[in-house]
């Protein structure tokens, strides 16, 4: 059956097949984690480890993983243009041919840290966006119910490990989930990212206890 992607810069928002056209939803780094339908109804979901590789999915999620990768059935690596990625190791198969442009390891991706670095053509890495706060984790929704499991990379703060966390959970995580469901609907690209990192500054700001941000839309437009 054909299939067909459309792009938006570097980063696939939608596919059609067989006449459907089905939506793409990144994540911060640009991974895809779900893809609903022309009704909004999800068509598969899909949640990965630290590296990359897939942990859990539903329905038959798409080939791509990090940016710029594609997944091969037959090696179970990434193709990842100019090298083949390894999800299990982290790490590429051939050097890099760029030489030491990302550290000390020619073999490494994205510096160790693919929270907060991607490397689309497996040349050099490119930074994610940052908030003030460095960037959480993100596969999908944050799972709050844990949420003393909750760190920031960069500043690598536990929120509630060092006491800093609001009492008012489900204000903040209903709050939180309001501004990404926004998000989802109404930005894709670079500005769909642009929209996560202020739902996520938002966030740990009301975790800290600090004055309330207006709901969405305000989240995007800021």
């Amino acid at each position: 059956m054909l299939r067909e992607y459309v792009w938006n810069g570097l980063t696939p928002v939608a596919v059609i097949e067989g006449g459907a056209v089905y939506f793409i939803r990144m994540d911060h780094i640009g991974k895809p984690v779900f893809a609903t339908n022309s009704l909004g109804t999800k068509v598969w979901q899909v949640s990965y480890d630290p590296f990359g590789g897939v942990v859990a999915s539903t329905g038959t999620p798409e080939a791509i993983r990090f940016p710029g990768q594609w997944f091969q059935s037959e090696s179970g690596l990434h193709q990842n243009w100019m090298r083949d990625y390894d999800p299990t190791t982290g790490r590429y198969l051939q050097a890099d041919p760029l030489g030491l442009v990302d550290g000390a390891s020619v073999y490494g991706y994205a510096r160790g840290n693919p929270g907060r670095y991607s490397d689309p053509r497996g040349e050099q890495v490119e930074g994610a966006v940052a908030t003030g706060i460095g960037l959480a984790i993100l596969d999908g929704p944050l799972p709050l119910s844990d949420i003393a499991g909750i760190c920031v990379i960069g500043a690598a703060v536990a929120y509630c490990a060092l006491g800093n966390c609001s009492p008012n959970m489900d204000d903040c995580e209903e709050q939180y989930q309001e501004d990404r469901a926004w998000c989802a609907d109404n930005a894709s690209g670079r500005e769909y990212i642009g929209c996560l990192s202020r739902a996520e500054d938002k966030f740990f700001t009301c975790k800290r206890g600090g004055p309330r941000k207006p709901r969405v839309p305000e989240v995007y437009e800021q």
